[in-house]
């Protein structure tokens, strides 16, 4: 069979529908979402705002369960290189979110609007002033990142974002890649496979349909090329939009008049423009590419760029054509600290793409263990008692049965539940010992800092046990847990299934195949072609047998006792074994008893 019907399911028909518990949340980590500002074909943008700080960031969500490896490392990618950039017109990575069903990249937020809508805002086109004041800001940015070794390759009016303050940057990294010695390939490349050709086909049409106007003749015509050459080529494609109003190859109505007119030279500039920018995009769109290759010989000195010398030259030191290996350093020394928060996959709950190795992730648990103990020794947290409580919920339920907003209420994900099963929950309680913390004599102070040890606490606990959550307050975070059946039937849907029954050794399967370059590999047959874990043009893939709880943990503290701290657990939804089974590992984790956690115990052992 070939070995695309083996990436589809066998009957989509009786597929279940499985959502990614990690996009109920109302929030991730310390962030709240606020509103959808984006929609990607691969992700989706939110703004959030940070629950302590009140800060708002754009947050880039990506699921994982809905695209394969191949997109997923183009992601890896993204985030190696905007790891290494710190620049006032580039936008910045703040902090990386991993869990195991899912990514969050939380970026600075621009609050202003993209290129393409600035000039569409204003008529269609800038003044010559105007836009070379944007102009330079952008030249700036992609100088900065060629002298760290990186290409942007998809630099156009959408990417660039423009603040109400006038200040440019530089966004989406998505397609940007490091360039030296060795050349790099288009985005359709070359397979000697028909399967990959045509997933190659498809991610083209899906990322690069829309840039095809900024395509270079290295590009468009499918030769392989260094880096720097392709982002001077959109810098004066760029340039002619926001003077002209328009792409200089908008005038062709097919994709092989655009290949002809780009590889020819075949656009006109308009006699409205002024001589000196003329002669600056000209420079830019040479089809001598080796004109290119340094951004500082384009257009360093430019008399436009520079306004005829009366401005100082916005190019960096540029190192786009330097031939020497030793200049270049690696993407380790040339990382920021980005922060990271990981939220561990556990046998129970793994990850569908682990985007750190094993072993790295061994240390880095162990690292959060050692937190969590240094963090109980320092405090004193010790589990004083464990019960449980049935609540009745008749107050909730009738706020969100009644009037039309029953739906906006439930997904505010406050608390309330749906239908009369619900009505009756069993809630876990739990109450600590801090008698070794640093507090303050006031009351209200003491309770604060007792607060705000257990909200520390029990943040870190869900990071080791696979327990993703949102921080909607200082005394209260919402959770989502999901965990993998061990029953063996529990397998990739499909008619390859057997080979295909978890990302992680289709992965591994696919590693050992690229990297071993031998006849053998190139001579293979179809069967050896390991199949796509997932596929993003039907979603078709998901796993069986799965469940998953949504619960919320509450911190509170009384004035009667100033050393005892409690928790309590409450489910929103979800199935109830997968809850407890969450109670039972965050109370392990913070505990810190390794043996439990390991073993899994649920909360109806924890409680007994």
């Amino acid at each position: 069979m070939h070995a695309l019907t083996c990436a589809l399911p066998a009957n989509p028909k009786k597929r279940p529908s499985l959502t990614n518990p990690d996009l109920l949340l109302p929030g991730i980590g310390s962030y709240l979402f606020v509103k959808t500002i984006g929609i990607g074909k691969f992700s989706k943008v939110k703004l959030a705002r940070h629950y302590n700080t009140g800060k708002e960031f754009a947050i880039k969500i990506i699921d994982k369960r809905a695209h394969d490896h191949r997109v997923l490392s183009r992601l890896v990618r993204e985030i190696s290189l905007m790891e290494q950039l710190n620049h006032e017109n580039v936008v910045k990575l703040e902090e990386v979110v991993d869990t195991p069903h899912s990514l969050f990249l939380v970026l600075e937020y621009v609050p202003g609007c993209n290129l393409d809508e600035y000039l569409q805002r204003h008529g269609g086109s800038l003044s010559e002033e105007e836009a070379r004041s944007i102009f330079r800001q952008i030249v700036t940015a992609i100088s900065y990142c060629h002298s760290r070794f990186i290409c942007h390759r998809d630099l156009k009016t959408p990417n660039i974002l423009i603040g109400p303050d006038g200040i440019v940057k530089l966004a989406d990294f998505g397609l940007g890649n490091r360039f030296g010695l060795q050349r790099l390939r288009t985005i359709c490349g070359n397979s000697n496979h028909l399967l990959w050709r045509f997933y190659y086909i498809y991610i083209y049409l899906c990322v690069c349909v829309g840039s095809m106007l900024y395509y270079s003749p290295e590009i468009i015509s499918g030769q392989k090329y260094r880096g720097p050459e392709i982002d001077c080529w959109c810098l004066g494609v760029a340039l002619f939009r926001m003077t002209a109003g328009f792409e200089p190859f908008s005038h062709a109505s097919t994709v092989g008049e655009l290949k002809v007119d780009v590889c020819t030279g075949n656009y006109k500039i308009p006699d409205t423009l002024s001589l000196g920018l003329q002669s600056t995009i000209r420079k830019c769109l040479s089809l001598d590419r080796k004109r290119r290759m340094n951004l500082k010989s384009v257009l360093g000195s430019d008399p436009w760029l520079n306004n005829f010398g009366s401005m100082d030259d916005p190019i960096m030191e540029d190192l786009g054509n330097n031939r020497d290996l030793n200049a270049q350093r690696s993407p380790v020394d040339l990382k920021l600290g980005v922060r990271k928060m990981i939220v561990y996959s556990t046998p129970e709950s793994p990850s569908y793409f682990p985007f750190i190795d094993a072993r790295e992730e061994g240390v880095e648990r162990a690292a959060l263990h050692d937190t969590i103990r240094q963090q109980s020794e320092d405090s004193g947290l010790s589990l004083l008692q464990t019960t449980t409580d049935l609540r009745l919920h008749l107050k909730s339920f009738f706020n969100v049965n009644r009037g039309n907003g029953s739906m906006h209420r439930r997904n505010k994900i406050r608390g309330e539940f749906i239908g009369l099963p619900q009505l009756v929950t069993r809630d876990y309680l739990c109450f600590f010992t801090a008698s070794n913390g640093k507090h303050d004599s006031v009351t209200l102070k003491h309770d604060l800092t007792r607060r705000q040890e257990m909200l520390r606490a029990v943040t870190n606990s869900c990071e080791l046990v696979s327990v993703t959550y949102a921080v909607v307050s200082p005394h209260r975070v919402v959770c989502t847990l999901a965990l993998r059946n061990s029953d063996p039937s529990a397998r990739w849907h499909g008619d390859d299934a057997g080979s295909a029954t978890s990302i992680a050794s289709s992965l591994r399967t696919y590693s050992r195949t690229k990297s071993t370059k031998s006849a053998s590999t190139k001579s293979a047959s179809t069967k050896s072609i390991v199949p796509l874990p997932t596929t993003s043009l039907k979603k078709s893939i998901t796993v069986a047998n799965e469940r998953a709880a949504m619960f919320y943990i509450e911190i509170f503290t009384t004035s009667q006792h100033r050393k005892l701290v409690g928790l309590r657990f409450s489910k929103i939804r979800g199935a109830g074994t997968c809850f407890r089974v969450a109670v039972g590992h965050i109370l392990n984790a913070m505990t810190v008893d390794e043996t439990s956690i390991t073993n899994g115990k649920s909360a109806d052992s924890v409680f007994k």
